[in-house]
């Protein structure tokens, strides 16, 4: 995706507008005067600068074709005119602008500041994922977004899942597990146990697994789905719920002492 220079867009239909007054006005003259000759193709070498940074091949090409037109002297201001035209229906056709609110620049420019750093430092093979659901979310995509934070979960349950067997807690390996339940029960089970663990430092920690459960089940219940890689479609408020409690749940766990 490219971002585009609103003022190139706002120069390019100024230019096009400008040289279309022009030609109406001199409509009933059927050779272009030499002035508003040299004055058309510098107002299109720009515009065919403009179009080239807008990405625009199809626009280059009828502005090329214009430019030969009124080079050889071979159009009237009517055929400069329609040129014109059809060079306007062209870049009309050619451009398709999506507008992002405001309030979704940042997340969409500056996802790594909504995810915070520790997250990032903790979890660098999430960082795709993560930026890329953050995009997902701003354009409006909300399946394509809960998709990539599927992966950001796994992420975050295979470290969780590497430090609970610090303790003894046997949670399913790396992409082994489907299921929510497979990931959470081994540590709800311990969490259950009223007596200590004799083995590790588990009474310093146990808080912490708590609250990790605490956040994946808002996680679960916000993804109202039971499995890590469902068929389900989202909404963009389904989406952003999402977003909000894997963005919490993946923070807690990079920073929380959990061995």
């Amino acid at each position: 995706m490219l971002r585009v220079d609103a003022t190139l867009l706002y120069w390019m239909i100024t230019l096009l507008e400008q040289m279309k007054v022009s030609c109406r006005l001199q409509a009933d003259i059927k050779v272009v005067k030499e002035a508003h000759q040299q004055e058309f193709l510098r107002h299109l070498d720009l515009a065919r600068s403009y179009a080239e940074k807008l990405s625009l091949p199809l626009t280059q090409k009828q502005i090329d074709r214009l430019v030969n037109t009124i080079w050889e002297g071979a159009g009237s201001y009517e055929d400069v005119l329609t040129g014109l035209t059809d060079l306007t229906t062209r870049f009309s056709d050619e451009l398709v602008l999506y507008h992002i609110p405001s309030e979704h620049q940042n997340l969409f420019e500056h996802a790594r500041k909504k995810i915070g750093d520790e997250v990032l430092a903790r979890f660098p093979e999430a960082r795709f994922d993560l930026e890329e659901g953050g995009k997902c979310l701003a354009l409006g995509r909300g399946t394509a977004c809960v998709f990539h934070l599927s992966r950001v979960i796994e992420v975050g349950l295979s470290y969780i899942s590497r430090q609970a067997q610090k303790h003894q807690i046997e949670c399913p390996a790396s992409n082994s597990a489907q299921s929510w339940a497979q990931w959470l029960h081994p540590i709800e089970a311990e969490l259950k146990k009223e007596r200590k663990r004799r083995t590790g430092d588990w009474s310093a920690v146990e808080s912490n697994y708590a609250i990790i459960v605490n956040l994946l089940r808002t996680v679960q219940a916000a993804w109202r789905h039971p499995t890590l890689q469902g068929e389900a479609k989202y909404t963009i408020e389904e989406a952003r719920d999402i977003f909000n409690a894997t963005n919490e749940f993946m923070h807690y766990t990079a920073t929380a002492r959990l061995a």
